[in-house]
């Protein structure tokens, strides 16, 4: 479903873009009035007329650092890590490690075998892992081009 929504860059507190899955992007704008609005694009364009979403979210990422040059650092748009590569993410990915390595350590203190539901659990941890990195390496990429 298509929608317009019209913004002041002054009412812009910050923003976060990041990629869920392979299919889609999403920017999130949090407003000074504590509002939150997301925004998902379909990265596979449906028709020939229909914009690159990688190239819309670039461009949307220069519009708010070209506001931010111009403009004092109070009213500046500040650009946001998404979830798993801000340092709330990581606290949370080393919370969940380091519970996978209790449960280790517990079933071999007490002798005790691990059930085949741990393997889907430290498979999923890795998955966190790997998707830390590569959020975080796009936020880098991001933050200084």
């Amino acid at each position: 479903e298509e929608s317009y929504f019209e913004y002041s860059l002054f009412d812009i507190k910050s923003y976060n873009i990041k990629f869920p899955t392979s299919r889609f992007a999403c920017l999130t704008i949090y407003s000074n009035s504590g509002i939150k609005k997301e925004f998902s694009f379909l990265r596979r364009p449906f028709n020939y007329s229909q914009s690159d979403t990688d190239t819309i979210i670039k461009a949307i990422h220069t519009r708010f650092k070209q506001f931010n040059t111009t403009h004092e650092a109070k009213t500046s748009i500040k650009f946001e890590p998404p979830f798993y590569a801000s340092k709330k993410g990581l606290y949370t990915i080393i919370v969940l490690e380091f519970l996978l390595i209790l449960t280790i350590l517990l079933a071999i203190k007490f002798d005790k075998s691990l059930p085949l539901t741990f393997l889907g659990s430290l498979l999923l941890t890795e998955q966190l892992v790997t998707r830390r990195m590569t959020d975080l390496n796009f936020y880098k990429k991001m933050k200084a081009d």
